[in-house]
């Protein structure tokens, strides 16, 4: 019996690692890929929660970009959703993602199926998957999404120190996130910044710096 256990608790070991693997070497891939083609986008970001915005050892953010006024989006986006009505959340779609003048992306369109990213060097909307919070039916009023890449994890002692934020001081920092796209609209999170003292620094310099500083 007990090699039976044994036995039981090698394979699930070898399972979790076959699994942890599989995970590193698919972000890998996004990666490398998103750096060949350059592809890789910059969102504004903010607080989750205005009072508990924070869990465990991760930042849990909202994005502005997930929420879309749907008059808004691109006639290839009603054409599309023409018979959908309201309660379609959960759905995963793609968003159409164009970079505005101020180096931020937003979604201009939304579609059914993943579609060819833009060629390097030509412009055009990056494919991002999604998933629907809230869909109106006929598409009035807003649409809201989910992203899956609102979970930033930071180190401990980092996480303790942005835990005794507020959410007003964390999103005066103006965060964003930057990430690597692949050719599939999966993401892969490059690293989360905030705005301090005139430069654009990562959360993580942020963090230590106020640590030594005592703040």
């Amino acid at each position: 019996m007990e090699k039976r256990r044994l036995v039981l608790l090698a394979v699930a070991c070898v399972l979790q690692l076959a699994v942890l693997a599989g995970v590193c070497s698919s972000a890998l891939r996004t990666r490398r890929d998103a750096l060949r083609a350059g592809r890789i986008i910059t969102l504004e970001c903010a607080a989750y929660d205005p009072y508990h915005p924070f869990k465990g050892r991760y930042v849990r953010l909202s994005f502005p970009a997930g929420t879309v006024e749907a008059d808004s989006l691109d006639v290839a986006t009603g054409a599309a959703f023409a018979e959908d009505e309201a309660g379609s959340a959960g759905n995963v779609l793609y968003c159409c993602m164009e970079c505005g003048a101020d180096g931020l992306w937003r979604v201009t369109g939304l579609r059914r199926d993943a579609f060819a990213q833009p060629v390097p060097g030509e412009g055009g909307a990056v494919c991002v998957r999604a998933q629907a919070r809230y869909w109106p039916g006929e598409l009035q009023g807003q649409v809201l999404l989910r992203f899956p890449f609102d979970e930033y994890y930071l180190q401990e002692n980092y996480a303790r120190y942005v835990d005794t934020l507020r959410a007003d001081e964390f999103n005066g920092l103006r965060p964003r996130l930057s990430l690597y796209v692949d050719r599939k609209g999966r993401c892969v999170q490059q690293g989360l910044s905030v705005e301090s003292d005139g430069q654009r620094i990562p959360i993580e310099t942020y963090c230590r710096r106020a640590l030594a500083s005592g703040l």
